[in-house]
């Protein structure tokens, strides 16, 4: 490594996960399994979209989909996904304060309003959903969201700060 010359531009590229599959893996709901071996991705915000396109993928992720979560369902059912298919709607995932509701396409529009769902959010739609009660790892730590106060110094709350946030527990 070289560092640029004062004239030059540096620019590092860092790879990373994208919030497409990092935020379904942490609410414990993978995009495929044994029976269920493609997905797409959709990116619902403010587009017309052809539902009946996307009808032959065994799971959907949609993308900015949460203000108009009531429209998407029932396109999908309009387009012959069945109004039992299971959703998963996850928001602001990877996070502390994330969030999971799991709910049908019958149903997402209300369960997602009852619960507060607010954007950024993924949602998946798919007979993977069924899988997260057997995956779900990081919305069911003991102490997942809890804020603890360590009233010690930096030095001796670090062993302590390090074991309540493998629980779950912000420090």
């Amino acid at each position: 490594f070289r560092p640029p010359e004062r004239s030059q531009t540096y620019i590092e590229i860092v790879p990373g996960i994208s919030s497409v599959s990092a935020v379904p893996a942490y609410a414990g709901v993978p995009l495929t399994n044994r029976s269920n071996r493609t997905y797409e991705v959709v990116s619902v915000g403010d587009a017309t979209i052809n539902w009946s396109e996307h009808s032959s993928a065994d799971t959907l992720v949609l993308l900015s989909a949460v203000a108009r979560i009531g429209e998407v369902a029932t396109g999908l059912v309009e387009a012959g996904w069945s109004a039992d298919t299971p959703v998963a709607m996850t928001r602001v995932g990877t996070t502390t304060d994330q969030a999971t509701v799991v709910s049908t396409l019958a149903t997402i529009a209300k369960d997602a309003s009852a619960a507060g769902m607010t954007s950024p959010a993924i949602t998946v739609v798919g007979a993977v959903v069924g899988m997260r009660d057997a995956l779900s790892w990081f919305e069911t730590k003991p102490l997942f969201g809890w804020r603890v106060l360590v009233p010690r110094t930096k030095e001796q709350a670090a062993g302590l700060s390090a074991r309540l946030r493998s629980y779950g527990a912000v420090s």
